[in-house]
């Protein structure tokens, strides 16, 4: 199942394990046909601009071509906007990267806010539910948690496979399955 945001294993090697949190591409295709629409009803309204000498309008209807000059011009723009509201809304993504050479985690969130965690305080990692939707968090030595993602959203099984690897790459499946 597809979800609208989808956080996956991008890079991994011995040493890093790199998790990206990204836009599905049916949200890209919607988002480019909104703004390719408004941008067509947006030249069509201007186009429509009688010239002095070149009208095929008679005076006495320039008012027509005028309104749907204005409606044009009004569709268009609200799709441009409504296009640059969406690249807004999908556009902060997310990247994990477990380094164990230098022993951090750091998350960054739209690469405005960063959260740098040493990869030893990491006790487990675990699919938390709200309702019916998910989120992968991180279980410290502190007793605190610290969520990878600030949302819940659909496809547990996702998430589950994120912890999977998650685990594998610490190596807390062996702490784990001792302690149980």
């Amino acid at each position: 199942m597809d979800s609208t945001f989808l956080m996956e294993v991008i890079e991994q090697t011995p040493d890093s394990l790199k998790l990206g949190r990204k836009v599905s591409r049916w949200l890209r295709i919607i988002f480019v046909l909104v703004a390719g629409i408004g941008l067509l009803f947006l030249i069509a309204g201007w186009r429509l601009e009688p010239t002095d000498g070149n009208s095929i309008v008679s005076p006495t209807y320039s008012h027509i071509p005028q309104m749907f000059k204005g409606i044009l011009i009004a569709i268009g723009s609200v799709c441009v906007i409504a296009s640059l509201l969406m690249k807004v809304m999908i556009c902060p993504l997310i990247t994990c990267t477990f380094d164990k050479t230098s022993g951090n985690l750091i998350i960054e969130y739209s690469a405005t806010n960063i959260v740098h965690q040493p990869v030893a305080e990491i006790v487990d990692a675990f699919v938390e539910a709200w309702d019916d939707t998910y989120r992968v968090n991180l279980f410290l030595a502190s007793n605190e948690s610290l969520p990878l993602t600030y949302i819940y959203s659909s496809g547990q099984r996702d998430k589950q496979q994120l912890v999977k690897s998650i685990r594998r790459f610490l190596a807390l499946e062996d702490a784990n399955s001792t302690n149980s």
